[in-house]
């Protein structure tokens, strides 16, 4: 009875048990159940949510690549922070899709853009073959369609474009009205060069046919008139043949009289140098003319005041001017003659060595300092040959050789004027003197050039001759000095062909007055005349006296 019991009682504790145990599957298979549901439609949200925010970037995608392509285009719209640009710059990104899409676009259009020209201008010259052919490189090269470049900055974000479609086209369209307008007038060219190469053709047509007109007719002419010259020459040939023999015989009598002739001149030029030598001989001993054989004194000392001063009874009516300068000689002098005075000196050279010179001596030489009325002056003595025995004193007469009262004679001068006997050549200032006095210089011969500065007239009375250069031996500058001495002897023939007397210019110095060194030594001459022989110193001509 007792084993009957537990088995009653397990029973119930079994059933629970084994309710227990499907109820905790059903709970297990109902509650996994109940959250499987759940991940599902977790899944779900979370694939919907994705969509949308993969819609929602594809829109804006979408957007940006819309914005690139009007801004490429040259339409793009907005202003300023909601402008195309700007917003692409903001939110374009390096890698994304419209990134990629703008590197796509940059790249397709800067390989189809050149392509896509030349088609169109190859299109164009089919069209207008007359059309100048257009140059892609200047025109529309690929630079001209990489106007942005998928560059960035150094924000990340894409630079500015440098132009877009629109530019493209519009300088296109430019381009395509130039052609056509210069088509237009290379056609009008055209239309005229035919039109000249028509006219030229009818030109030449007719100029070919006078040429085979002429080329038939020429040779024809020449015929006659060779077989008429055929007949002079002929005729010629014989004249020649029957005067030769005459021509010859006239020959050799005229060489018979020329060697006669010969003979003749060489006696004739063996008695001209006899004649020569014999008048040379004359001629030194011949006593010497005196150019200023009849001059006149033109006033006289009247008082000696100081010691260096002298008056003179010349004054403004007499025109005398500053600067004039006299000759004193004795109140004698005019009976006397040139002979009184001319006087031998001993002088010394360069070197200290003597020699005896006989030269005209004045006993004085003045220069007017003052005109104090109409007949007197007041002058300076610059020179005086001995200032005890042979001064110059109160009644001694004045001259000057080319100097009157109210006028004077017109001089010219040739050759080295050394007047203190320094080596150089002093002709400028010996112009200028005499000019100052109120005697004209009308011209000089310039060693240089070899010509005369000024013009040798009819109212020129001296040529007044100074220094010629000396030849040396062995001297560097002979054949120069020997071309200037050859021109100043042509010059002298000039003057003396026109009657103007040459005088030296120790003479003319000592009877005007003008104090120069009279005695100047070879070696100082010649090198006055360097300067003119290509040697130290070149000097500009003087403007005309």
């Amino acid at each position: 009875m007792a084993k009957s019991q537990s088995k009653e009682t397990s029973l119930p504790v079994i059933i629970a048990l084994v309710f227990f145990i499907v109820a905790t599957i059903g709970l297990g298979v109902f509650v996994y159940v109940l959250y499987s549901d759940q991940e599902a439609k977790d899944a779900e949200v979370v694939k919907a949510k994705k969509e949308v925010t993969d819609m929602r970037g594809s829109v804006k995608d979408a957007e940006l690549i819309a914005r690139i392509h009007r801004i490429f285009t040259g339409v793009d719209e907005g202003a300023g922070n909601e402008s195309d640009l700007v917003i692409v710059q903001n939110d374009v990104k390096e890698g994304s899709k419209p990134y990629l899409e703008f590197q796509k676009l940059s790249a397709a259009l800067k390989k189809r853009g050149p392509e896509a020209s030349a088609a169109a201008i190859a299109k164009f010259e089919m069209a207008n073959p007359m059309a100048p052919k257009i140059d892609m490189s200047s025109l529309m090269t690929a630079s001209e369609f990489d106007f942005w470049p998928a560059d960035l900055d150094d924000k990340k974000q894409l630079k500015a474009p440098k132009g877009n479609l629109i530019d493209i086209a519009i300088r296109a369209r430019i381009a395509r009205d130039l052609a056509i307008k210069a088509t237009g007038e290379d056609r009008t060219s055209w239309e005229k060069a035919v039109a000249d190469v028509t006219t030229m053709i009818a030109a030449y047509d007719a100029s070919k046919k006078a040429y085979g007109t002429k080329a038939i007719e020429l040779p024809k002419e020449f015929d006659k008139k060779i077989a008429a010259l055929n007949l002079v020459v002929d005729g010629l040939r014989d004249t020649y043949r029957k005067n030769e023999a005459a021509t010859r015989e006239e020959i050799r009598k005229r060489d018979d009289l020329l060697d006669i002739a010969k003979a003749q001149k060489g006696k004739d030029d063996a008695e001209i140098l006899k004649l020569k030598d014999t008048l040379l001989v004359i001629d030194a001993k011949k006593p010497k003319d005196d150019p200023f054989a009849y001059d006149a004194p033109q006033g006289k000392i009247t008082a000696r005041p100081e010691q260096n001063i002298v008056e003179i009874n010349l004054g403004s009516n007499a025109h005398v001017e500053v600067g004039l300068t006299f000759t004193v000689l004795p109140n004698d002098f005019p009976q006397k003659g040139r002979v009184s005075r001319m006087m031998k000196l001993r002088l010394p050279d360069e070197r200290g060595n003597y020699k005896e010179v006989e030269m005209f001596v004045p006993k004085a030489t003045i220069e007017v300092i003052e005109v104090l009325g109409p007949e007197v002056s007041r002058a300076r003595i610059t020179s005086e040959h001995a200032d005890l025995r042979d001064r110059a004193l109160n009644g001694d007469l004045l001259y000057n050789s080319v100097w009157r009262k109210g006028q004077s004679d017109h001089i010219a001068l040739i050759g080295i004027f050394d007047i203190n006997g320094d080596g150089s050549d002093d002709i400028k200032t010996v112009i200028r003197d005499f000019n100052k006095m109120g005697i004209p210089v009308d011209a000089y011969f310039d060693l240089k050039s070899k010509k005369w500065v000024g013009k040798l007239t009819e109212r020129t009375r001296y040529l007044v001759d100074g220094h010629t250069p000396v030849p040396t031996p062995n001297d560097p500058n002979l054949d120069a000095k020997t071309k200037m001495i050859g021109a100043m002897k042509l010059a002298r023939d000039e003057a003396s062909s026109k009657q103007i007397q040459i005088v030296p210019a120790r003479d003319f110095f000592g009877r005007t007055g003008y104090k120069a060194k009279i005695d100047v030594s070879d070696d100082r001459i010649n090198q006055a005349a360097a300067k003119y022989l290509g040697g130290v110193g070149v000097e500009t001509p003087m403007p005309p006296p």
